[in-house]
């Protein structure tokens, strides 16, 4: 996608997550709806939020939150379905790293067990899985906790009594 743009904003329209989320899997079969639409425009408030903009359309977005784990968490990743494969997950994805990467030197996410297209996409990316968490969100499926790593956390610390992440 040659003019996809990606932006730090700090608000999400009900109406473009909703069409994100609410019209994609896994979120479907997750049994998503608008109730959890609202709770992830809420969270908006004290996490970090990527638009992807393509002819000044919402393609996708990524939000996440600092300091879990000495690193980022991914809360969640989506990108409209009639743009998957056209590379607007990568670029959310990358520019999320380098951003928590000046600052951390790991970053989380959850995907879910049966989401195989999610969980090759970010092993591509360089993820490893490193558990799973049973039951977490539907019974009988599991979230895949999966984590891409730069490095020990002391190198990012400026203080190692106080524990405080670099900032650049």
């Amino acid at each position: 996608m040659n003019d996809l743009r990606i932006e730090t904003v700090q608000h999400l329209d009900v109406d473009v997550c909703t069409r994100l989320v609410l019209g994609n899997e896994p979120w479907i079969r997750l049994g998503y709806g608008p109730e959890d639409v609202a709770a992830i425009v809420r969270s908006v408030a004290t996490s970090n939020l990527l638009l992807a903009r393509s002819a000044r359309q919402v393609v996708g977005f990524a939000l996440s939150s600092s300091g879990m784990l000495c690193g980022e968490y991914l809360k969640i990743l989506a990108v409209d379905a009639s743009n998957h494969g056209r590379g607007v997950g990568r670029q959310l994805m990358e520019e999320l790293e380098k951003r928590a990467f000046a600052t951390w030197p790991n970053v989380y996410l959850c995907v879910t067990d049966f989401n195989e297209g999610a969980r090759a996409f970010y092993r591509r990316l360089g993820y490893e899985e490193v558990g799973v968490l049973s039951d977490l969100l539907i019974p009988g499926s599991g979230e895949v906790l999966m984590r891409k790593s730069i490095g020990a956390w002391r190198p990012y610390c400026r203080d190692s009594k106080t524990l405080r992440p670099r900032r650049q």
